[in-house]
């Protein structure tokens, strides 16, 4: 029995070869991808027969409306099939011009449609163009528009592409309500909902709501849908239908990971996200790096939030931490209240009044160092893990001493810039160009050791060894320095639906002060990322390599990342 079966999987039919005759506008590559077959697949007629179909489907899309399949000629050799389709592609219809019907701006939908005459027929761009004009109703008061197209023959193989637009009623959201909850008072919901009573349906501000009420962090599931009310002269009164899913608010998260270039790291949180009812969220956070024979890092964190600040759209912030890094010879801890508040959907600002004790420092020196702290941002980004889209902009102004008084007298200024542009759907052109700079003051004639830069590694120049650029720090067996210039600049590619690959160049130096910085002085490094995109957030491994400062031998250095670097 076994060796009758060892028989059959021997004799059974495999496809060889795909070939095809008569194609002159597309590769054998593209029709093969097309057609659906591939080497080592069981051959079967049925196979065949349907791969000639999916040959007139993809030909009929991309204009080709005479396309047929003549013959088939299948040959078998030593238990594989080799297949040769012998096709007439005939004549690609050309788009001579476009009717729009339904449209009371025929101008604003020609710019959206963004179709040339005259140009090839092409089904999938002209997919693409209905959706890009539903995404627009949809964003001004009409999600309930359809889209359609024909063609229409002006002469031989020039035909008129015609648009119909049927807008629908105009809905306006005049009442909300919100379903789902269990323990969750139903106003923590509600004040997210900043839509104005009876505007315009707009895709973009429920997706926005939406996104702030999952930041309260008590939901796993927002959803949203829309209730007709009445009817009047092509005019919907709705209601706006938030659905949601409550998760348990206390958490505990555990993890372990290698950190570069050679330690472990350990991290552990417990949160509860609505300490008193009203979202009010307290985080208690404890993180340990160690080598095989010391422990370098030590760090635990207490946050407690305040999601609207005396009644207000402003988040207040207490924190206190303790920290120390034996690399740093650094131990201190320290204590903060922060606001932020929201001036437009964009445009933020966060203020903060911290206190710091040092215990251990470098230059010994033992005592409390008071700041304060300004930063006002600008951020259309999409998505914080995986930004795919937008723009992230921020100024950081910090004084310590001074009026304030403390040990030290210093002030910085930190500036920051993010650009992310997709290109079609699988790639993204990213940038990141980061500029700071700091100096001493007043009774402080030498910044302290434990405020400078350091760069290099992951999340600066990959390739690099951590702290390995700048000039050699006074107190420890690293570089640091007081002017920083960083750009990293990276191609992103969605090779499959949950793979990629990305290209990046990082650029960047560390000097002491503004003038010694020149373009001569500016360091390199290229590189690749393998990327797996979790449901959760991105998965990155990085080589990066010197293209400055190489060495004889040196083959790059790897990191493990979670999240996109910026």
């Amino acid at each position: 029995m076994h060796g009758f079966l060892f028989l059959a999987v021997l004799s059974q039919l495999v496809i060889g070869n795909v070939k095809f005759v008569g194609n002159r506008h597309f590769s054998s590559r593209t029709l093969l991808r097309a057609s659906g077959l591939k080497k080592g697949l069981q051959y079967r007629e049925l196979l065949v027969k349907g791969g000639e179909l999916r040959l007139s489907s993809f030909y009929a899309e991309k204009g080709f409306f005479h396309f047929r399949v003549d013959s088939t000629r299948i040959v078998k050799k030593h238990n594989k099939a080799i297949i040769t389709y012998y096709i007439h592609e005939g004549k690609r219809a050309v788009v001579g011009g476009v009717d729009i019907v339904g449209a009371s701006d025929k101008a604003l939908t020609l710019k959206f449609l963004q179709f040339r005459v005259p140009s090839y027929y092409d089904g999938t761009r002209i997919g693409e163009a209905e959706s890009r004009l539903l995404n627009y109703f949809a964003d001004h008061g009409y999600p309930f528009a359809d889209v359609s197209h024909s063609i229409k023959t002006i002469s031989d193989d020039t035909f008129l592409l015609k648009i119909k637009i049927d807008p629908g009623p105009l809905v306006l959201l005049c009442n909300f309500q919100v379903k789902g909850l269990k323990t969750v008072r139903k106003e923590i919901v509600l004040r997210e909902i900043d839509i104005p009573k009876c505007s315009r349906y707009s895709v973009t501000e429920i997706m926005n709501v939406k996104r702030k009420i999952y930041s309260t962090w008590l939901f796993s599931y927002v959803g949203h849908e829309i209730i007709k009310e009445t009817v009047k002269n092509d005019t919907m009164l709705a209601t706006l239908v938030i659905t949601v899913q409550e998760q348990p608010k206390r958490r505990f998260n555990f993890g372990f990971g290698y950190y570069t270039p050679l330690a472990f790291q350990i991290r552990s949180q417990i949160a509860h996200n609505n300490l008193f009812g009203n979202n009010q969220r307290l985080n208690l956070s404890w993180e340990m790096r160690l080598n095989f024979t010391d422990i370098t890092h030590r760090e635990v964190t207490i946050n407690y939030t305040e999601p609207y600040f005396l009644g207000m759209r402003m988040e207040g912030h207490g924190n206190g931490y303790y920290y120390f890094d034996s690399d740093e010879i650094t131990k201190k801890i320290g204590a903060s209240m922060e606001m932020r508040y929201v001036f437009t959907k964009f445009l933020k600002f966060n203020g903060s009044l911290n206190w710091e004790k040092y215990i251990i420092t470098p230059d010994r020196d033992v005592g409390v160092v008071n700041s304060i702290n300004l930063m006002p941002f600008w951020d259309t980004r999409d998505n914080i893990l995986n930004p795919t889209t937008g723009t992230f902009v921020y100024l950081n102004l910090i004084q310590a001493g001074g009026f304030l008084r403390g040990i030290y007298d210093y002030r910085k200024v930190q500036f920051e810039y993010y650009r992310y542009i997709p290109r079609g759907l699988n790639f993204v052109f990213a940038l990141r160009t980061r500029l700071w700079y700091e100096w001493p003051f007043g009774r402080t004639e030498e910044l302290p050791v434990v405020e400078r830069y350091t760069m290099g590694g992951y999340g600066s120049m990959r390739g690099y060894d951590e702290r390995s650029i700048g000039p050699i720090d006074p107190q420890r067996p690293f570089h640091s320095g007081r002017f920083l210039f960083n750009t990293n600049i990276e191609l992103r590619f969605r090779i499959l639906h949950d793979f990629g690959l990305i290209l990046f160049t990082d650029i960047g130096n560390l000097w002491e002060t503004p003038s010694q910085a020149t373009l001569k002085s500016l360091k390199m490094c290229v590189g690749a990322a393998a990327v797996y995109y979790s449901p959760i957030a991105p998965f990155r491994l990085d080589w990066g390599i010197k293209l400055t400062d190489r060495k004889p031998g040196e083959h790059g250095r790897l990191y493990f990342g979670i999240g996109q670097m910026f």
